[in-house]
């Protein structure tokens, strides 16, 4: 029985681990958009060529779309981030 007992407190241990391991992928993963949208806008900003302009509008919304699923994700899992650490 107390066998039993372990073996469930290493699952639950393990099962948080993994949760928090994820939430803490997703938040890297939110913060490398944010990155990347900064530099989209630079490079949109500093840009003078018409096809490398239109490059960079594409590549914005495919980050916005990118960002806006992983913020979807976020919210459903109850991931937040802490401000300062």
């Amino acid at each position: 029985m107390e066998l039993a007992l372990k073996l469930a407190q290493v699952m639950r241990k393990t099962e948080k681990n993994e949760a928090q391991e994820e939430s803490e992928q997703l938040l890297r993963e939110i913060r490398e958009i944010n990155r990347e949208l900064s530099r989209n806008e630079g490079w949109f900003s500093e840009e003078m060529d018409e096809d490398l302009i239109d490059s960079c509008v594409y590549q914005g919304q495919a980050l916005r779309a990118r960002y806006r699923y992983l913020m979807r994700m976020a919210r459903q899992k109850q991931v937040c981030a802490q401000l300062f650490s």
